[in-house]
Order: C-alpha cells, then sequence, then structure tokens
C-alpha cells in the first residue's frame, strides 16, 4: 500500500470529528437525563458547572475549549426548559 492510500482527506477527518462531537453530546445528554431520574443532578445545574468549567478554560487561553463546553451548557438549558 502507497502512501497515498493511506492519506485522510480534510473531508474525511471533519467527517469524522463532526461524528465524535455528535455522539459525545448525545452520550452527555443521556448522562444528564441519568442524573436527573436519579435526583442526583438537574439539567440547569449541569449546565452551570460546564459554564464555570467554561470560564476556567479561558482563563487559561483555551478559548475553544471553553466555547464548546458553553455549547453544550447552552444544551442543558434548552433541555431543562424542553422537560418542563
Amino acid at each position: 500500500m502507497s502512501k497515498k492510500d493511506k492519506e485522510i482527506s480534510t473531508e474525511q477527518l471533519m467527517d469524522a470529528v463532526v461524528h465524535m462531537n455528535l455522539a459525545h453530546s448525545a452520550a452527555m445528554m443521556t448522562l444528564v437525563r441519568t442524573l436527573e431520574q436519579a435526583g442526583v443532578m438537574t439539567a440547569e445545574d449541569y449546565g452551570h458547572n460546564l459554564r464555570l468549567a467554561s470560564e476556567a478554560m479561558a482563563s487559561r487561553g483555551q478559548v475553544g475549549a471553553a466555547g464548546l463546553l458553553d455549547d453544550l451548557a447552552d444544551l442543558m438549558s434548552r433541555e431543562e426548559k424542553t422537560q418542563q
């Protein structure tokens, strides 16, 4: 197999990242629902904790990761509203 046969295109890489992100988000939503059903934590509480983690990451210059945590926190607040 030549080196060219082993190369991954940018499109394939982006597609993999998108699918990994979607799977991770779905897993996090499942975890939050499980915690809510167990009476341990609400989606709103989890979203608040995510925002605290985001602030800490942003203060260390990890702005991209902080933004992703904010997006997940927004998803938690939407989830909380749909459950009411």
